[in-house]
């Protein structure tokens, strides 16, 4: 995970984007824990589930994001995440953990 920084160029933004593959070790279902905090932030999970998001107020909230996707065995996922603030700009939000779990 980092942070999109582009300064010196129009259009200058910052915002929080992450990407993420797993490669299970056998098949069968799997559950993806993201935690993160910011201020109102709106984040995303986007992965074969489809999108899955969650809003955090302030950065004491802990937001919590959860997809199940089950593997078949041989196969990898895919996944990324992206946070954006109320007002819909690019967000920067305290990743804070991923997991990947056998569900």
């Amino acid at each position: 995970m980092s942070a999109i920084v582009q300064h010196g160029t129009p259009g200058d933004w910052d915002g929080t984007v992450g990407y993420g593959t797993f490669v299970p070790p056998a098949a069968g279902t799997y559950l993806v824990v993201l935690q993160f905090s910011g201020v109102d932030q709106t984040m995303s999970l986007r992965g074969p589930w489809g999108t899955n998001t969650a809003h955090t107020a302030t950065v004491k909230d802990v937001g919590s994001l959860g997809a199940l996707w089950t593997s078949a065995g041989g196969d990898t996922l895919s996944f990324s995440f992206s946070s954006v603030t109320d007002g819909g700009l690019p967000g920067l939000s305290v990743f804070r953990s991923l997991s990947v779990l056998a569900a």
